[in-house]
């Protein structure tokens, strides 16, 4: 069983969902469900996930890595921004 199964289980289950954001404290994300990157920049990186763009506004932003559809930021996050994806 992985840590988020172990989560969920304590929290008494949250239903599936199409993506996950897991914060670091202010240090980092790892977001589940990623299906691209749309936006790399030192203040802001924006990926897509299903139905929705998120935007990670901070400073000293990058992707320390990127593997299917799992990705791992890093920098000073300051805020997540969530936009339906009008596509």
């Amino acid at each position: 069983m992985g840590f988020s199964d172990n989560i969920f289980s304590l929290t008494g289950g949250l239903s599936p969902c199409k993506y996950r954001i897991t914060v670091c404290g202010d240090n980092g994300v790892y977001v589940e469900g990623v299906f691209r990157i749309l936006d790399i920049a030192e203040k802001q990186i924006v990926l897509k996930v299903k139905g929705y763009k998120i935007k990670f506004i901070g400073e000293n932003l990058k992707i320390s890595s990127y593997y299917e559809n799992d990705a791992s930021i890093k920098g000073n996050i300051l805020s997540i921004i969530k936009e339906r994806d009008e596509k």
